[in-house]
């Protein structure tokens, strides 16, 4: 869980993780059962994944300037007027 992003807990990611195995997306390895070391890697098919993920990736940085606009737009206009 060493990579694990800033705001997901561990019960969260070990679930989605499980799910993602027995999807076949992900593989897991138990490296150490003493020390509790699981590795996990994308299966073929959780790489085939890949382009359209990076396709949402694309979409969502060319969207990241509207969305900011609204999120503006929708502040400024809750503000109390005076």
């Amino acid at each position: 869980m060493r990579a694990m992003p800033p705001d997901a807990s561990e019960r969260v990611l070990t679930q989605q993780l499980k799910e993602l195995v027995e999807y076949g997306v992900v593989q897991r390895t138990v490296v150490d059962p003493v020390v509790k070391h699981t590795e996990y890697a994308l299966t073929d098919l959780g790489r085939s994944l890949i382009p359209i993920i990076e396709q949402l990736r694309a979409w969502g940085d060319g969207f990241r300037p509207r969305l900011e606009e609204i999120l503006r737009e929708r502040a400024d206009s809750e503000k109390p007027q005076s």
